[in-house]
């Protein structure tokens, strides 16, 4: 094997297979290890397993102090895939891998053989893909998250080395920054534990012991992740923000920032559930369907990581400047009276508004793209608007995704003529249960669901003239178990039709920090979307179809730019719509944490965020949404919120509180302009002022190179700021 200059590695070269050379000698795998006690441990038995049950398993026994499974699997596997030939292409190089043992994995039989691409797509942007070589699988719609196409020729000069076995030898890669042999991602030696089964894929890369790792979302959480054996579970959830466990949006993104000030980046472009799961010297990827499609960022700055991501998943939407003002929401506004007499009270106490807000209260019994005719009578609530309109404010309202199963709806009826909701097993349409009642969900994988969305946004413009349009409830959220109209929970058909059971995967994944059915409070897996997709593989796309369809809508309806607010998100929501943190509580804790979910979701790509300030769940007081107001008002967005089973909390209602947000206020609306400057900035990806990316950001993105920022995340700055 020769060696090549890393800083020079020639894509005429491939750095011989493309750095095989290289790192090479740097990653040799470890032989004949079959009980690794610091290596991965992949959990044979269960909690209170004794040691004579686990070795007769044929499995490893050592006790640890940390969270590792004391029972696990020997590691590596003796089951390996090895390299069968490799190829060069006109970007990189193909590898193709054999299973040297067809006998059934841990949680089916292995697919063979597999196919990896490793693609040097531009000099700081690395693709590396492993797939069925015979068979296609699920993977993300390109319309939905793109997927580039490498730069043909490859680049001459690139910031990261790659290495590979060899032919005959167990598969593994790894990744170097070329610069300082760095490790980025290394697969080899006994974190060696690639599977790749039908409804069960893993893979492991050994982490140094300097690495600070962010990202994963959502989570309710610090900001910096922790090590110490946490599984990071996604798998969109309707839920009021428990700490740790899977919520509303799922981004498979990690940032790893290392004491050389160089950061990285790594973002696996899959939508099936998964468990990411962190320890002292490893990250380990369990996921239940789909590929290993892996895209690497070489920075090495922060904010450089998170330019190179946008340029995969798309930049941020450019909001309208008057989204970055101030917005008073709640669930209970009772009346259109109600909505007068806090525009009002503002005005009379001097407190900046730019936006009312009406959750589902002003719906005729909830029913999307209606109006209540008694609390909310057309020509009143028109008035109303007209009036925010002459005064230069705004109005919003939320749509849910649950259309009412009723005959003589229009919006029920029309997606019943369209063909656009999402099926049940059977073919039928799939009804759940939300607010209305019971209810069907829009598919917006149908190709004709974007125009049906657009007909039924333009039927609300013409009762009401809303500015924006806030979508909730779209993990998708039901009140029910899967479909509430059978008591069908025979899954025997359907597994014999798919060959697989997407109900009951052999993988439990962690949904909820309790291993919960995947169907708990949303739809059936084995609900069929266009083109036979299953909601198996797509639950976790909804969010962002829906944020699609209504950006298109209101772009194509209005002429102007967007404003949508979505509950739930994924790579690539960005580019359509704001978001928030969904139900939190009043608490200084969940204040607390509004600030690592902001900065986490500037790494998401979605800038436009921020939580309900004062708190949605329970009574808030004084103290709390005075200071929490004094927060509130540096969010990318800024909006007070709060639930119908809680007092009110408009700020005015305590005097203290109202000089507070008069005083704060102003500061925010003075940084309009720096704030409208930075989110275009992001949008046109002006990277020449070291902004582009992100609006507000952790103090480590300014200093890397200072460790004692690392964890901070009770501050946030600006690039000026």
């Amino acid at each position: 094997i020769s060696r090549v200059d890393p800083k020079m590695t020639k894509a005429t070269h491939m750095g011989l297979y493309f750095c095989l050379l290289f790192a090479a000698a740097l990653f040799q795998p470890s032989v004949g290890i079959t009980c690794n006690e610091a290596g991965i441990r992949r959990d044979c038995g269960y909690v209170g397993i004794k040691e004579p049950e686990c070795e007769s398993k044929g499995c490893c026994w050592h006790p640890t102090q940390d969270h590792s499974p004391w029972c696990f699997f020997p590691n590596p596997s003796p089951m390996a895939y090895t390299v069968k030939n490799i190829l060069k292409t006109m970007t990189g190089l193909q590898l193709n891998l054999d299973m040297n043992d067809t006998n059934s994995g841990p949680f089916g039989p292995p697919i063979t053989p597999l196919t990896v691409i490793i693609d040097m797509e531009t000099s700081d942007r690395l693709h590396v893909k492993i797939f069925d070589a015979k068979n296609q699988r699920w993977e993300i719609p390109t319309q939905f998250v793109p997927s580039p196409k490498p730069s043909i020729p490859a680049p001459s000069v690139t910031q990261y080395a790659v290495s590979t076995a060899s032919v005959g030898e167990r598969f593994w890669f790894a990744v170097v920054r070329s610069s300082n042999k760095e490790t980025i991602f290394n697969t080899s030696g006994s974190f060696n534990s690639l599977i790749f089964e039908d409804q069960y894929l893993e893979i492991s890369t050994a982490l140094s012991d300097d690495a600070n790792i962010y990202g994963l979302g959502e989570h309710i959480c610090p900001l910096r992740l922790n090590k110490g054996g946490q599984t990071y579970t996604m798998w969109n959830y309707d839920t009021a923000t428990p700490e740790n466990l899977n919520l509303y949006g799922s981004h498979p993104f990690y940032l790893d920032l290392r004491s050389s000030a160089m950061a990285h980046g790594v973002f696996l472009r899959n939508s099936n559930g998964m468990d990411v799961t962190l320890n002292d010297n490893s990250l380990t990827y369990k996921v239940i369907g789909g590929v290993f499609d892996f895209y690497f960022f070489l920075g090495p700055q922060p904010e450089a990581v998170i330019q190179q991501y946008q340029e995969v998943i798309g930049r941020p939407h450019m909001p309208p400047y008057w989204a970055l003002g101030f917005h008073q929401s709640r669930y209970g506004f009772k009346n259109v009276a109600a909505l007068q007499d806090v525009v009002q009270k503002y005005a009379e106490n001097q407190i900046p508004l730019d936006t009312m807000w009406n959750d589902i209260d002003y719906m005729d019994q909830y029913k999307d793209f209606t109006l209540d005719p008694n609390n909310y009578p057309q020509t009143e609530l028109d008035q109303f608007v007209d009036q925010l309109h002459k005064n230069g404010q705004h109005y919003v309202v939320i749509v849910d995704p649950g259309i009412k199963n009723e005959n003589g709806y229009k919006a029920y009826d029309d997606g019943v003529q369209a063909g656009v909701f999402t099926k049940n097993k059977n073919g039928q349409i799939f009804i759940g249960k939300v607010w209305p009642g019971n209810t069907a969900f829009p598919d917006f994988f149908n190709p004709g669901s974007f125009q049906y969305w657009q007909n039924q946004i333009q039927s609300l413009l013409k009762l009401v003239s809303v500015d924006g349009i806030w979508i909730d409830m779209n993990e998708i959220s039901n009140f029910c178990n899967g479909q509430c109209t059978s008591a069908d929970n025979d899954y025997v058909t359907t597994v014999k039709r798919l060959g697989f059971d997407p109900v009951n995967p052999p993988y439990a994944i962690n949904n909820q920090g309790n291993h919960v059915a995947l169907n708990t409070k949303t739809l059936d897996p084995d609900a069929l979307h266009h083109g036979g997709v299953l909601e198996y593989n797509a639950h976790n796309l909804f969010g962002l179809t829906e944020a699609m369809a209504t950006d298109y809508a209101l772009r194509n309806l209005t002429g102007k730019r967007s404003f949508v607010l979505s509950r739930s998100t994924f790579p690539g929501s960005g580019r359509h719509t704001a978001h928030w943190s969904g139900d939190n509580h009043a608490s200084f804790q969940d204040l607390y944490y509004s600030i690592p979910g902001m900065l986490n979701f500037q790494m998401f790509g979605i800038p436009l965020v921020g939580s309900d300030i004062c708190g949605f769940i329970g009574a808030t007081n004084e103290e709390l949404c005075g200071r929490w107001m004094q927060l509130g008002a540096f969010y990318p967005f800024s909006r007070n919120h709060d639930d119908i089973h809680s007092p009110d909390q408009e700020p005015y209602l305590w005097p203290s509180v109202a000089a507070i947000s008069r005083n704060i206020l102003r500061v925010r609306y003075s940084l309009l302009p720096y704030y409208y400057t930075l989110f275009y900035y992001a949008h046109r990806a002006v990277v020449a002022t070291g902004a582009g990316a992100t609006v507000t950001r952790p103090l480590f993105f300014e200093f890397p190179a200072d460790s004692n920022t690392y964890g901070i995340d009770k501050q946030k700055i600006g690039r000026a700021v």
